[in-house]
């Protein structure tokens, strides 16, 4: 039997080896790439984060959560972000592609019923959540 020990010199062999427990690490990638999106349009649009807060329709520690990656951001949260300041739903949830969507024109419409639809069904596909 091989001998693991810690830093403290104890036997750790027979603890089971943690497991990185996935979900949290979807929370916080997908909080930091948040992150780096609510700061960018705030800087754009000249918004402090309370502002860019109160024009997602979201309380600001909320939005702390979610950026902190200790939950998921809410579908409404993303229709809103996706629908009004050009997010692209697929660099938020995979990282592949450009942040933002490059022909992107806000029209200030409230989106179609579907969007929404789309937006959960997309993270179901990728994430089976």
């Amino acid at each position: 039997m091989i001998e693991s020990t810690n830093s403290g010199g104890r036997d750790t062999s027979k603890y089971p080896k943690a497991e990185p427990d996935t979900a949290l690490i979807l929370k916080q990638t997908i909080g930091r790439r948040l992150t780096f999106f609510i700061k960018k349009i705030c800087k754009t649009y000249k918004l402090t984060f309370n502002q860019f807060a109160k024009k997602v329709h979201m309380p600001g520690k909320i939005l702390e959560y979610y950026q902190a990656g200790t939950i998921f951001p809410s579908t409404d949260l993303l229709v809103y972000v996706t629908w009004n300041f050009g997010l692209n739903i697929d660099w938020l949830y995979t990282g592949a592609g450009d942040w933002f969507i490059d022909d992107f024109v806000p029209d200030g419409k409230t989106p179609p019923p579907d969007h929404k639809q789309k937006i959960r069904e997309q993270f179901r596909v990728l994430y089976g959540k």
